[in-house]
């Protein structure tokens, strides 16, 4: 059986990946130029290492530490101190610091102490921000998918006044690139919830390099090796369709390219410039219409000389640039010299 996969992103290889381990004839395909979509990094002409984002890992991510133990890369994640620090407008750094304690005091502890220093809104709202996520974190899973009626926004005013989640907002951006009025309640809840599982599950992880070195070109051998087909620069045009049935994809406007299973793995914006009208008249199409872009984007900012010794997380409120890190400290093997900061700017 031959399966043609449409999309060389993070889903085009990880699909590819297993489907070579069933022993299926996997052919890979992909429009641009380089593969890995939000996953590529690549080297400037000074030989610095360029990421197409900040990518960090939290240990309850078990599908893909798991995948990343399958390549024999997980050595490739390099796991922190289990605290966040938020930069203040005032200069001040405050630190949101996990103690190893049973859970959820570990929670408890955190963030009291992360209080005493933070100025972004009175203590006693935060303090009626942290009885409604203690409500929240107890939540049953019937509780947590009816959320999903809300957005976090929404859920926020009905539990507090204004700004008593204002803390959690730079983690929002940053984690899912959407303002905390389109962000679904659930997402938040059950992002919560993980992280109040466990101190363990409180740290925060950075690859050891470019996702395009380790995880992309880790890919790219894998699916190789085992006889599968990887190939650039062949962007789908068209899918065509007859009596109801997929009968092949065009590429470049030109090529032909037939399989027994065809596999989608492209972004929803260009897979509905591609679905064949008659299949609008099912539901399951339909649904693609209603994806909305999460913009976000990544700076790098050099600076000649140290402005931290901070090798974890910074968040900060009321402006842009809401999540970022100094590489040169997490990562100093590579990012010599002075400070280097990635920031995510969301939404952008």
């Amino acid at each position: 059986m031959k399966v043609l996969i449409m999309g060389g992103g993070m889903s085009g290889l990880a699909t590819a990946v297993n489907l070579v381990d069933m022993g299926v004839e996997v052919e890979l395909i992909e429009g641009d130029n380089m593969f890995g979509g939000r996953a590529s990094s690549w080297q400037d002409e000074d030989g610095d290492m360029i990421d197409n984002a900040l990518h960090v890992f939290f240990p309850y991510y078990v599908n893909l530490v798991g995948f990343f133990k399958k390549l024999g890369i997980e050595d490739n994640i390099v796991w922190k101190s289990k605290e966040f620090y938020y930069a203040q407008e005032n200069g001040d750094h405050v630190k949101l610091a996990f103690p190893a304690l049973p859970a959820p005091l570990h929670v408890v502890a955190a963030y009291i102490n992360f209080l005493k220093g933070y100025k972004g809104a009175p203590v006693w709202k935060s303090l009626v921000g942290m009885y409604g996520l203690a409500k929240m974190v107890s939540a049953n899973k019937e509780e947590v998918d009816k959320l999903d009626e809300v957005s976090w926004g929404m859920w926020g005013y009905r539990k507090g006044p204004l700004d008593t989640y204002k803390s959690n907002e730079a983690a929002i951006h940053g984690l899912t690139f959407t303002p905390y009025w389109g962000i679904s309640a659930k997402v938040m809840a059950n992002w919560f919830k993980k992280v109040s599982a466990s101190h363990e599950t409180a740290r925060v992880g950075f690859a050891n390099g470019g996702l395009g070195e380790i995880w992309v070109d880790s890919c790219l051998d894998y699916i190789r090796k085992k006889g599968g087909k990887c190939e650039l620069n062949q962007r789908v045009t068209a899918i065509d369709v007859k009596d109801g049935q997929i009968t092949g994809v065009t590429v470049n406007g030109k090529e032909k390219k037939k399989a027994d299973v065809y596999i989608s793995a492209l972004s929803p914006y260009a897979l509905r410039t591609l679905i064949p009208n008659d299949s609008f008249r099912l539901k399951y199409f339909q649904d693609v219409n209603y994806f909305e872009e999460a913009p976000s984007l990544s700076i790098q900012v050099w600076f000649d000389k140290k402005l931290t010794d901070v090798d974890v997380t910074f968040f900060s409120d009321n402006c842009i640039f809401n999540t970022y890190a100094d590489l040169s400290n997490v990562l100093p093997h590579i990012f010599k010299g002075g400070s280097m900061y990635e920031m995510v700017l969301s939404p952008a």
